[in-house]
């Protein structure tokens, strides 16, 4: 903390996200950077001026809106599914199909996340699944002679 006078202030990190090498990240979160492998992520989600990067044994805070660091990870393949959460594409292990134009994804922990009607296209063309078309009609067969 640095003393001017009577005002004081902090120097402090607002954090960042950045991939070093193949599989990895840098988060820094204040005055310390964690390293994480990539596929101990499993999902991020923001919360008003901050967004937490949940892993498999913690969870990290950056001081970052969630599209600055959706920005940085997009590269290893981060999906953004809501306006508040995007996943790590290797940790969906089902997509559910609920009601009137809901889409649900559940991770391998079995946390189930509902998709923004924004980003189902998205989701569905990053897994492979089709959007749900009527069945093509079929016509009568020709009387044989």
């Amino acid at each position: 903390m640095t003393v001017v006078g009577r005002v004081s202030t902090r120097q402090t990190s607002i954090g960042y996200v950045r991939i070093i090498g193949a599989d990895r990240i840098a988060i820094c979160s204040g005055a310390s950077t964690d390293v994480v492998d990539w596929d101990d992520l499993v999902l991020v989600r923001s919360a008003k001026n901050h967004t937490w990067m949940i892993t498999r044994s913690a969870s990290i805070r950056v001081r970052r809106p969630l599209q600055c660091v959706v920005e940085a990870l997009t590269g290893l393949g981060l999906v953004q599914i809501h306006r508040r959460v995007a996943i790590n594409p290797a940790k969906v292990r089902r997509l559910i199909r609920s009601g009137n134009r809901r889409l649900v994804v559940v991770l391998e922990n079995e946390l189930s996340l509902a998709v923004g009607r924004k980003y189902q296209r998205i989701v569905r063309a990053t897994f492979g699944a089709k959007h749900s078309e009527p069945p093509p009609a079929v016509s009568a067969p020709e009387p044989l002679a």
